[in-house]
């Protein structure tokens, strides 16, 4: 079939509408990656994620939610929106399946061993079935199928943020607080104290998401040695060794004496309350 400004073809194509529709300030409203936007109301800020390889189509989705009134995070592949997702929470994600270094329901898989945030998926194959049916097993809200609608994208950001508003995470898998001795932690708020003071990283924010969950993993049940590999797994990082001493000067810089996390050579690590 020979491509159109309405139905652009090979990726080239696309490209070359894309960057056409991406020229001007504001989107045009004939833009065939993203159609027609209705006024609608405003939603409360909200940070959204876009998890799209395409720079193009990731601008444009950028774009468009930006003048409906949130903030805007984007990532390019997987493995980076993952690490980026659990360090940094959003209120909502947008995930292309088809990215370019993995699977996007593998990704879905793997975030939601972290966190319960609303996702609605991205896709140019979702006429086939059993990729929609292994996308909502994963955990999708709901879907959005290229070539994106203006209204249709702002539409369903709304509807998924109205459904679940403020939602937490399984109070089974992700238990509140945690009191270790001179440890308190607050999982809601991604808060830790040691001794009183609050544990914070070298740029005075608290605890990456990896670096909370590596120490609540070896603090809810102390003098129990967790392999590297699990506590790799846990916080998603890719050196455990930077991330417990990252760990440990925060730390340090409220207790120079501190030494409760220790090494067990060729094992792991243990937390000794």
């Amino acid at each position: 079939m020979t491509a159109n400004a309405a139905n652009p073809g090979t990726p080239e194509e696309k490209s070359t509408v894309a960057s056409t529709c991406l020229s001007s300030a504001h989107v045009p409203q004939d833009c065939p990656i993203l159609h027609g936007l209705g006024d609608g109301d405003q939603l409360t800020m909200t940070t959204i994620a876009v998890v799209e390889d395409s720079a193009l189509i990731a601008n444009a989705v950028k774009r468009i939610l930006e003048e409906e009134g949130y903030t805007v995070r984007t990532y390019s592949d997987g493995t980076t929106a993952l690490r980026g997702l659990i360090d940094e929470p959003v209120g909502l994600a947008i995930l292309d399946l088809k990215l370019a270094d993995m699977d996007g329901t593998e990704l879905l898989r793997r975030l939601r061993e972290y966190s319960d945030v609303p996702v609605i998926v991205l896709t140019g194959v979702w006429t086939e079935e059993p990729h929609q049916i292994e996308g909502f097993q994963q955990g999708a809200d709901d879907y959005i199928i290229k070539p994106i609608r203006r209204d249709i994208l702002a539409e369903r950001v709304k509807a998924v943020l109205r459904r679940t508003p403020g939602r937490m995470p399984d109070s089974s898998r992700y238990p509140n607080t945690l009191e270790r001795g001179d440890l308190k932690m607050d999982k809601e708020r991604r808060v830790s104290y040691w001794k009183g003071k609050r544990l914070l990283n070298d740029h005075g924010h608290d605890l990456s998401r990896s670096c909370f969950e590596i120490v609540w993993a070896l603090a809810k049940d102390p003098g129990a040695v967790q392999s590297s590999d699990e506590l790799t797994k846990i916080g998603y990082v890719g050196s455990l060794d930077d991330a417990i001493l990252t760990i440990n000067k925060a730390f340090r810089r409220t207790d120079p004496g501190f030494d409760a996390i220790q090494n067990v050579r060729g094992v792991g690590y243990v937390f000794m309350s």
